[in-house]
């Protein structure tokens, strides 16, 4: 205890509670608000009476407030009783029931003759349980009763009488706990605690619950101590139940529950107190009577107020806060501002992800590249038993991840079975001269797996010069005399390009089908996240329109672009290079360092010379072309359109501006909660 209740003045006391009052009767107007109902509810100040069924709760109630309530050797307390008591001017004892799904209240009478308000709480219990949907039930927890009581010699204070712990069914138990626990954990809560004096303490159900919840401040109050016998075995079931009990109360009480009335009267007042006598003797822990305990559960109630008044108060303010707060966030906007703050959230989404989408597409297209890079020069049509030419200085360096043919020493006499398809997968020394290629597992192939070769085992995927001669004669029989050095290779240069376009045409399309999968994935995105629900319809328009300008306008013209490229190797009249310099440049190289040139095929290894330059050339032009290209025709091209319809007009799509109902009944529950919350507030007590 501490000292400040010598400055609590009375008035201050009833003041505070009759505000909290007003501030229980206004928090019922949140209605289906019901979580945070109950949350700002548990701020307010009150005692709640607990313990086992039929310990006297009732009893110690009716005692302290003159008031009767029903009770019983069995059930007698169905729901949650609230019993608002104030010391002022008499007036008639007013019954309310409240609560149910909208936690409003359902009916109000006033006691009018004695005995009414016991009748008049029965009748409440029982439409309770009526209304809450069968009448099986024994508790229920959505619904409480409200006494007010007033008279110029109450106490002021709030009592909560709530069902005992009990054995009768399991559901009921289960209602019963949930109901106490919810009351008790409440912060703003002072607990009556009830005790049969005359029974084993640890043996009551309800007990154990209590003394489970230490951290619930408490007044211990003691009932039916007139049955307790002043000998050894009383004493020692009295100092057992201090024991457990008065470490976590403020003091320890025993009344006379068969006292009928408010205990005003001197000869009521003596017969307590000469029925309770002994337990002074027994124990001087145990302060006897109800006038002292009605003076400490005021006292502690008007100490506990001074403490827990202003933090309901800090509580409604700051809830009154973060609803306006949520209010401001969801106000209603109209059409025109939902699509602005759309588009703007649109547009920082592109931005933010396309980074990201560009760096993807940048690897696709070195991909690209490789893979162009992969071609092979084979006879037309290919040889029925391929051949692979020896690499040489004309060659590009190895790549990781290149495919090549190696020749597997000691693999056999038969050539084929010597080679072997893989890839580069490392440079065994760091440098070229040592080459790591990977091959697939065949069947039950020991020389799977990545293995280290010199340089000069590594094959080209080109024909053999020999194959590709023996190819050139084919295609340059019909020459009539002309010898091979006078014909026309044009055109033998002309089948090889194209067969070269027909490779790189399926490399490009696929790169092009990459890139356009990655820009619909920022598309979506950009289209999709963050964007308010009210706008969404708006939104997936959009997206819409794009698609089908993605469709119309960005796929055809990359697969224009592609057939162009194409056209530059299969078109006669395109199958040239601007790069003289370079091509004859190669030409020279290659025919200087064959040493079959001054043979009777010297014209036909000329034509392949002239090819392969030509391929070598046309595969750098064409690998630059094509990345360049797919990045205009589609990334900057979708970008454009991307910008052009996000510039557009927005008025178009108003009309699918919807706001989400759910985000009207979140609004409309916000206002309903301010409301309350300045109406709770109204009552504080300055």
């Amino acid at each position: 205890m501490t000292g400040s209740l010598d400055i609590v003045p009375e008035g201050a006391t009833k003041q505070m509670l009759d505000s909290v009052d007003k501030m229980r009767a206004a928090l019922a107007g949140l209605g289906v608000d019901k979580a945070f109902y109950e949350e700002v509810l548990s701020e307010l100040p009150q005692f709640v009476a607990c313990g086992p069924q039929s310990s006297g709760k009732s009893c110690v109630i009716r005692r302290i407030s003159g008031v009767s309530l029903p009770e019983a050797a069995t059930v007698c307390t169905k729901i949650a009783t609230l019993v608002q008591i104030r010391r002022g001017v008499s007036a008639p004892i007013t019954v309310v029931l409240m609560g149910g799904p909208e936690c409003k209240e359902i009916s109000s009478r006033d006691a009018t003759e004695e005995g009414a308000v016991t009748k008049l709480v029965e009748d409440a219990q029982k439409q309770a349980i009526e209304l809450s949907g069968t009448k099986k039930k024994q508790f229920v927890d959505d619904y409480w009763v409200i006494v007010k009581v007033a008279g110029p010699e109450k106490p002021n204070i709030t009592l909560v009488d709530l069902p005992g712990f009990h054995t009768d069914d399991n559901e009921g138990t289960e209602v019963v706990n949930q109901l106490v626990g919810r009351y008790t954990n409440m912060r703003g809560t002072l607990a009556l605690h009830v005790i049969k004096g005359d029974q084993d303490y640890g043996a009551l159900l309800g007990n154990d619950f209590m003394r489970n919840h230490t951290s619930v401040d408490r007044v211990t109050v003691l009932t039916h101590c007139d049955q307790l016998k002043e000998d050894e075995k009383g004493k020692e079931s009295l100092r057992n139940t201090l024991n457990k009990t008065d470490k976590n109360s403020s003091q320890t009480f025993a009344i006379n529950g068969k006292i009928k009335g408010d205990a005003d009267d001197d000869a009521d007042k003596k017969q307590e107190l000469d029925s309770l006598d002994h337990l002074h003797r027994m124990d001087t822990r145990v302060e006897v009577g109800i006038d002292a305990l009605r003076k400490h559960i005021e006292d502690r109630m008007a100490e506990h107020l001074q403490e827990q008044y202003p933090k309901a108060i800090d509580k409604l303010r700051a809830s009154l806060a973060e609803t306006c707060s949520r209010l401001e966030e969801i106000q209603e906007k109209c059409p025109a501002d939902e699509l602005r703050q759309m588009a703007l959230t649109i547009k920082d989404n592109h931005d933010n992800k396309k980074g990201g989408v560009l760096s993807e597409i940048r690897t696709i297209l070195e991909r690209m590249c490789r893979d162009i890079k992969k071609h092979a020069i084979k006879p037309l049509p290919a040889a029925k038993v391929d051949t692979f030419r020896p690499r040489d200085e004309h060659d590009e360096a190895l790549e990781l991840g290149q495919p090549v043919v190696v020749v597997v020493e000691g693999a056999g006499a038969d050539d084929s079975k010597a080679l072997r398809h893989g890839k580069v997968v490392g440079f065994s020394d760091g440098s070229s001269t040592e080459v790591l290629c990977e091959f697939p597992k065949v069947d039950s192939d020991a020389e799977s797996g990545a293995r280290s070769f010199p340089q000069k085992s590594v094959m080209s995927n080109d024909s053999l010069p020999a194959t590709m001669v023996e190819d050139i004669l084919r295609l340059a029989n019909d020459r009539g005399l002309r010898n091979l050095v006078h014909v026309d290779r044009q055109p033998i240069i002309a089948l090889y390009a194209s067969q070269f376009a027909e490779h790189y045409s399926v490399v490009v399309a696929g790169a092009k089908a990459e890139i356009t999968t990655a820009m619909n994935k920022l598309y979506d995105y950009a289209f999709g996240a963050n964007v308010a629900e009210a706008a969404m319809p708006a939104a997936a328009a959009l997206r819409r329109e794009l698609a089908q300008t993605m469709l119309a306008v960005v796929d055809k013209g990359a697969d224009a672009s592609i057939r162009s490229m194409v056209d530059y190797n299969s078109a006669p009249d395109l199958i040239f290079t601007p790069n003289i310099h370079y091509l004859n440049e190669l030409i020279k190289r290659m025919v200087e360092d064959d040493k079959d040139m001054a043979t009777d095929h010297g014209g036909a290894r000329h034509i392949y010379h002239n090819v392969r330059a030509f391929i070598k050339v046309q595969v750098k032009f064409i690998s630059e072309l094509a990345g360049r290209e797919l990045t205009r025709a589609i990334v900057i091209q979708a970008d454009a359109e991307f910008q052009a319809l996000l510039r557009r007009s927005l008025a178009r799509y108003e009309k699918l501006v919807k706001e989400p109902q759910k985000v009207k009944r979140e609004r409309d529950s916000l206002e309903r909660r301010k409301r309350v919350l300045n109406e709770c507030l109204l009552a504080e007590v300055k």
